[in-house]
């Protein structure tokens, strides 16, 4: 194209081939000088200034454009023209995303994301959570920019981790919901993690505790908060992490409820469960005015309980899950209480999960005054 002459000429045409054309016209495109016949001395003309003045106002630049480099221009101002923008606006925004996504890297964007979350009311402990995983990914595939992490070092990142299938599914929840906000922040234009295959997960039918292990664990549990955090798990259904949050105050024995406040569940949103005679049995003989129901050197007295007794996962809110549904048969209820928004895991771990006689037993003759062990403490 440097040899090309960036002119406009118009000259006489005479052909036997087509002898309808008397004048053509000779401009420069981007494929060298091309020719144009017209039939009229006037249309010619017309063309020839169309085509010099194109090159006067723009350059040689603007005459050697493709026709499909024109087509494309003319449909981007007719998008573009609803929102008052000109190509020229979205040429400049397409370069800053495309910079930023070169430019700011994983703890850049993920100091931003974990700013984001605390002012949207995210809980200390979901924000921790977050930041150690992001750190684990930042640690695994180096302080990149984030415009550099596309589908496959995502998904071959996750199918390396060697975590169990619900681990991996937790790491791509919170990678995808930073790689989003990204994408909202104007960072980068896709998420890469958004067609991430995420491992398939087994579900088992949860382990349980019967009655007798269950008293068992009060036999053996050491200090009376473990008393406690036993009862409330085992009659009340609570998770251990939000056992591990709550404090006398939030149970009301005047109304018969444990009041779980937002920042205590693992939905983020409160809940209210009910006080089972079951569960006051245990607490009321022990109950304090204030503080954690967890005390100093809960976690070390928990650990040395679950070495002595085989322990399942959640087991004691499992066991509670499984005989209230065996007693009561209502699983909206069970759910409820759970904090589900519906009946569909319920159905599938727990159903016929025990017989409603060893429910019955559950609920109705594990207690102090059945001969196992509490010790009501004074003051406080």
């Amino acid at each position: 194209m440097g040899d090309m002459k960036a002119h406009v000429s118009l000259k006489p045409f005479k052909s036997k081939a087509q002898p309808a054309y008397k004048f053509a016209v000779f401009y420069p495109t981007v494929e060298g000088r091309r020719r144009k016949l017209f039939r009229t001395l006037k249309d010619a003309r017309t063309f020839r200034g169309e085509q010099e003045v194109d090159l006067a106002n723009l350059g040689g630049a603007a005459v050697v454009l493709t026709e499909e480099v024109k087509r494309q221009a003319i449909d981007a101002v007719e998008r573009l023209e609803p929102i008052g923008a000109s190509i020229a606006d979205a040429v400049d925004y397409y370069l800053l995303r495309k910079g930023q996504a070169h430019t700011v890297t994983i703890s850049e964007a993920g100091a931003k994301h974990v700013d984001q979350l605390r002012h949207d009311g995210a809980s200390e402990r979901h924000l921790k959570d977050v930041e150690q995983r992001l750190n684990r990914f930042q640690r695994d595939v180096g302080d990149i920019p984030v415009g550099a992490v596309d589908q496959t070092l995502a998904q071959e990142w996750l199918n390396g981790l060697a975590l169990s299938a619900v681990a991996k599914r937790n790491f791509r929840t919170v990678l995808h919901g930073f790689f989003r906000g990204c994408v909202d922040r104007g960072i980068i234009a896709e998420n890469p993690f958004a067609t991430v295959r995420p491992p398939k997960v087994k579900r088992d039918v949860p382990g349980i505790f019967t009655p007798e292990q269950l008293r068992e664990c009060f036999s053996i549990a050491e200090g009376d908060d473990l008393v406690a955090a036993i009862a409330i798990g085992a009659f009340a259904g609570l998770r251990g992490a939000e056992i591990g949050r709550l404090t006398w105050q939030d149970i009301n024995f005047a109304s018969g409820h444990i009041d779980l406040r937002a920042q205590a569940t693992k939905s983020a949103q409160r809940r209210i469960v009910e006080l089972l005679p079951a569960a006051r049995s245990w607490l009321e003989p022990i109950r304090r005015a204030r503080g954690s129901i967890c005390q100093t050197g809960f976690d070390r007295r928990t650990r040395e309980l679950h070495k002595a007794i085989e322990w399942p996962h959640n087991v004691l809110r499992h066991s509670f899950a499984s005989h209230h549904l065996a007693l009561y048969e209502n699983a909206p209820l069970t759910a409820a209480l759970l904090g589900h928004t519906s009946t569909q895991m319920i159905y599938t771990h727990y159903r016929e999960a025990v017989p409603k006689e060893q429910a019955q037993e559950w609920f109705e003759a594990v207690r102090p005054d059945a001969g196992d062990k509490v010790v009501a403490i004074t003051g406080g």
